[in-house]
């Protein structure tokens, strides 16, 4: 609609599908630009074994976008526990036999679009089939979830090969974007490829829009130990070679019980800085449930995340007001 303004939220994994359930009932119009850089669990199984392209974080863009009446985040979400199936969720291999049955992954997408009637819009940052690969002085690491395991301490660098192109519905909407918010997540795996595409970071900060970073609540075993919300903002500017307005991060940390139930998952809250300036948006948005790991997964996720509606409360307060006000909640 055009009296609505246009958010654009970039990122993978379960950030980014956190960021879109959790603005998709306001009145944005909601564009999502995923990761396609996923080579690892059911995503990397299809990937290898039929030749399609990644559809892990396109799939949790669109249960995330999914109108509730249609109640498809079961069916897509649902994963097999056993048989020749075991570790596969629905949603992937309906991707993989849509892209099959069309050729072509977009059109895949757009039949998803219509048939779970998306609130929002899902762009993938390419359609080339790539894979990650980090550098470092002695070898070099092939694919996201070899990187993801890895410990990242001397890392050079990180590309994509091959070199994308980049979806031009991707860049019409970041050149269209009134907000473009920045997804929490693993900082090698989910935020940085979409950033390495070429014509993504250039045309970010070509824009005027407002820029926000969400950050995440927890370090990453290594690969961000000991990073604070500060650290987390100046990798993610020098990254872009800009600035972004605001960083959302979390002020509470739990205590007793609480922290060892959290602790559970393997890794620590990021710190908060002294004497932040007006930048950084101090607020409340932990979840108190904890997600409970699935037997039936191939990977082991983190089960700390944030509240959807007090995310949701802070964004929108930010994308409605002017740049020059800030609030701490």
């Amino acid at each position: 609609m055009r009296n609505r303004k246009n958010v654009v939220v970039l990122g993978g994994g379960t950030g980014t599908a956190t960021v879109l359930r959790s603005l998709k009932k306001y009145p944005v119009n909601l564009i999502a630009i995923p990761s396609m850089a996923d080579d690892g669990g059911s995503t990397g199984v299809l990937r290898r074994e039929l030749g399609v392209l990644p559809a892990g974080d396109v799939r949790q863009c669109l249960i995330a976008l999914a109108d509730e009446k249609t109640r498809s985040e079961k069916l897509l979400a649902h994963r097999f526990g056993a048989g020749a199936f075991a570790g596969h969720n629905v949603g992937n291999l309906v991707f993989a036999a849509l892209e099959q049955e069309y050729g072509s992954f977009a059109k895949a997408l757009d039949h998803c679009a219509t048939l779970f009637h998306i609130q929002g819009t899902i762009h993938p940052a390419t359609f080339t089939p790539i894979t990650l690969v980090a550098h470092f002085e002695q070898e070099t690491i092939r694919g996201e979830s070899a990187i993801h395991a890895k410990n990242l301490v001397g890392l050079k660098n990180m590309t994509l090969d091959p070199l994308p192109r980049v979806n031009p519905k991707a860049i019409k909407a970041l050149r269209a974007a009134d907000t473009i918010i920045f997804a929490p997540g693993d900082w090698c795996c989910s935020v940085m490829p979409n950033l390495l595409i070429p014509g993504i970071k250039n045309t970010i900060n070509a824009s005027t829009a407002l820029k926000i970073q969400i950050c995440n609540l927890m370090t990453t075993k290594n690969h961000t130990d000991g990073w604070s919300v500060r650290t987390f903002r100046e990798k993610l500017e020098t990254l872009l070679q800009d600035t972004v307005d605001y960083t959302v991060c979390n002020s509470k940390i739990p205590k007793g019980k609480a922290a060892v139930s959290y602790a559970a998952a393997g890794r620590e809250f990021v710190k908060i800085d002294n004497d932040l300036d007006t930048c950084y948006v101090l607020a409340n948005v932990l979840s108190p449930i904890l997600v409970k790991p699935s037997k039936k997964d191939f990977f082991q996720r983190n089960p700390v995340r944030h509240d959807e509606h007090a995310l949701a409360r802070v964004l929108i307060s930010l994308v409605n007001k002017s740049h020059d006000k800030v609030h701490r909640y």
